[in-house]
């Protein structure tokens, strides 16, 4: 499928994530990521948040796109809300992009949904 899928990088945790249900404080354009299914999350161990024991640049989270809204503690961007999420551990997947994000798809990014345990939001262990 094309484009199915948003790449982010950050700095995030997956617990963060996992009890927030949500990726935040994007400058997108919020049609652009509504067409999307699915966000993949590469860590960011240079971040400002960086401190989970997770490899820069490794996939560690898919989550399903529940919605995309404006974000309220950053004027002009947007939060990315999941309604469920499942853990990956994909080695270097970030390609290495100086924006923090980008459109593809799983099967370019060699993931298949239909193999994930996805769970929802808030009970992801």
């Amino acid at each position: 499928m094309a484009d199915d899928a948003i790449l982010i990088l950050t700095g995030y945790s997956p617990d963060q994530i996992r009890l927030e249900g949500e990726s935040r404080a994007w400058r997108l354009a919020p049609d652009n990521a509504r067409a999307r299914t699915y966000a993949v999350l590469c860590y960011n161990a240079n971040g400002e948040y960086g401190s989970a024991d997770i490899e820069h640049g490794s996939g560690f989270l898919v989550g399903a796109l529940a919605g995309v809204v404006p974000s309220r503690e950053v004027e002009g961007r947007w939060v990315l809300r999941f309604s469920e999420i499942a853990r990956i551990s994909v080695p270097d997947l970030w390609p290495g992009h100086q924006a923090p994000f980008t459109y593809t798809s799983m099967e370019d990014l060699g993931i298949d949904p239909s193999r994930l345990n996805f769970r929802p939001v808030g009970t992801l262990n």
